[in-house]
C-alpha cells in the first residue's frame, strides 16, 4: 500500500518566501495597478514575455496576475496565467490558481479524476521560482516607468 502524501514544509516555505522576495523586486509595493512587463531570452531555446500585474492589494495580502507567453513551445502549452497570492505581513506568496486548473488544493488524493500529481500545488510554486529566477538573470523590462520614449 502507498503511502500518504507529507508536504516538505521548509522546502516548500522556502520556495514560496523566495517567490516573495522575487516578485518584490519586480513590483515593489505591490501597488494595485503595478504592471511590469518583461522579455526572457535564455540559450540554448528560452524565448518568452512575462507580464506581471497586481490585481488586488490590501492591507496584508495582495494578488498579481502572472502572465507568461512562451514563444518556444507549441499551442496550446505557449500562454500560462499565475495567480499569486502575496501575503505582505508573513513575506511569503503562493500560486492560488493556473489558468485552465481553477482553484489549487494543497493535497490531491492520488489517482484522480484531473490526473493531478498529490504535490500539485508545490510543483507548480517551483515552476514559478524558476520562471522568476529566469527572468532576475535573463530578463528585460519592456518600459521603465517614469523615462519617456
Amino acid at each position: 500500500m502507498k503511502s500518504a502524501y507529507v508536504h516538505e514544509l521548509r522546502e516548500q516555505g522556502a520556495v514560496c518566501e523566495g517567490n516573495f522576495l522575487r516578485l518584490r523586486r519586480f513590483l515593489p509595493g505591490f501597488d494595485r495597478d503595478l504592471e511590469r512587463c518583461f522579455h526572457v531570452s535564455a540559450e540554448p531555446k528560452i524565448d518568452a514575455d512575462m507580464e506581471l500585474r497586481v490585481i488586488e492589494r490590501f492591507r496584508y495580502t495582495a494578488t498579481v496576475d502572472i502572465t507568461l507567453q512562451q514563444h518556444h513551445m507549441p499551442e496550446p502549452f505557449a500562454r500560462v496565467v499565475f495567480r499569486v497570492r502575496v501575503y505582505l505581513d508573513a513575506n511569503t506568496s503562493e500560486v492560488m490558481t493556473l489558468e485552465r486548473m481553477g482553484s489549487l488544493q494543497g493535497v490531491y488524493s492520488y489517482p484522480n479524476p484531473q490526473m493531478y500529481q498529490a504535490d500539485e500545488k508545490a510543483q507548480l510554486n517551483r515552476w514559478l521560482a524558476e520562471w522568476l529566477r529566469l527572468l532576475a538573470r535573463h530578463g528585460t523590462c519592456r518600459h521603465v516607468p517614469g523615462i519617456t520614449d
